[in-house]
């Protein structure tokens, strides 16, 4: 007698997409951390044929909500990758079904973390936080000037990292330590170096 596994995977194709379905469907978005590494369910390694096709299940049906905490959000880029492979675009919902959240105000213990993830939102813009996605106890100009630099990259994806950096940290070094007009002096910088930037800086 076949096991149970074994009998499963012989039901008709139809059949075990809507079971994938009903297993992996979430009514609400699936909360993830980058203080946990981003597990997919256990169902998804109940062995490869599962896998193989119930993952796309799991991805185009759901929504997701990353929180990044301490700046760390470069490391939610193994995520995005295995997110892309598999997400086709049709999301049933109407919007885009990733949403990024930063819980933290920055200090100077986390540059080095923030600095990569802005890397990774370069290159990968649905990594950066949404608008409304951010829970900062920080003064209203260094959290402005934070969301600022994140719009920043996104918007200039297509120039190269390099062309970025510097202009932006010295941006967010004024932020964090200078004052108003010095803010107002790096921001005309910005705008002379990166004219696409105009409406943005207004």
């Amino acid at each position: 007698m076949a096991s149970p596994k074994k009998q499963y995977l012989l039901a008709a194709p139809e059949l075990r997409n809507r079971i994938y379905y009903e297993v992996l469907k979430s009514a609400v978005p699936i909360k993830l951390s980058t203080e946990k590494r981003p597990l997919q369910p256990s169902f998804l390694r109940t062995c490869r044929q599962i896998r193989k096709e119930a993952i796309g299940v799991y991805y185009n049906n759901n929504r997701f909500e990353i929180w990044v905490y301490d700046y760390r959000g470069a490391i939610t880029q193994s995520f995005l990758d295995v997110f892309s492979s598999q997400y086709n675009g049709k999301d049933r919902m109407g919007s885009w079904p990733l949403t990024v959240k930063c819980a933290d105000e920055l200090d100077e213990t986390m540059l080095d973390d923030y600095w990569a993830w802005l890397n990774v939102c370069h290159q990968h813009t649905c990594l950066a936080p949404e608008g409304d996605g951010y829970d900062f106890h920080s003064s209203f100009r260094v959290a402005f000037a934070i969301k600022r630099a994140f719009h920043f990259v996104t918007a200039l994806h297509s120039r190269e990292w390099q062309q970025l950096e510097g202009v932006l940290r010295e941006y967010l070094e004024v932020a964090l330590h200078g004052g108003c007009a010095s803010e107002s002096l790096t921001l005309a910088e910005l705008r002379d170096e990166f004219p696409e930037l105009e409406e943005d800086l207004d």
